[in-house]
């Protein structure tokens, strides 16, 4: 028995967390989402939606004096949000990896978003995929820790 915290779990226990979070960590986008929630402050979990002060803005260790980066901007844009409907709608909704409707979708540059900024938003650079295909196209494509590098 392994005690965490003040509930006890079985070994069989922890070893399947364990497993179940070693399998959502391989995938670069959810290793992405939580490692930008940690350097926005988030807590998650038991404090879910309560930043962290202490490390947040202006007092975290990565602050940079309130610079956003060009790549930021222009995924935060009006026409980059323009972009990725277009996708969608052009795909009808539909992953182009398993054929999968009503799932959470991604719009997927096919050539690179960084190193072509002339076809940012050229929507047949697009295309659209469910989180597990999106997933599995960067494996392929070698891109796990390459290209989604998180800058902590």
């Amino acid at each position: 028995m392994a005690e965490i915290g003040r509930k006890k779990y079985t070994k069989k226990q922890v070893a399947e967390q364990s497993a179940r979070m070693k399998k959502k960590w391989t995938c670069p986008h959810y290793r992405k989402s939580q490692c930008l929630a940690l350097k926005n402050g988030d807590t998650g979990g038991h404090n879910k939606g309560i930043k962290m002060p202490q490390i947040a803005g202006e007092n975290s260790p990565h602050w940079k004096g309130g610079a956003t980066r060009e790549s930021q901007k222009a995924r935060n844009s009006f026409r980059y949000k323009s972009w990725r409907l277009a996708v969608f709608e052009r795909d009808n909704y539909t992953c182009r990896g398993c054929g999968n409707r009503g799932v959470y979708l991604e719009a997927h540059h096919i050539k690179s978003f960084a190193e072509h900024k002339d076809l940012r938003f050229v929507v047949d650079n697009g295309m659209t995929y469910c989180i597990k295909c999106h997933c599995k196209n960067d494996k392929v494509r070698n891109r796990t820790l390459r290209k989604l590098r998180i800058d902590l």
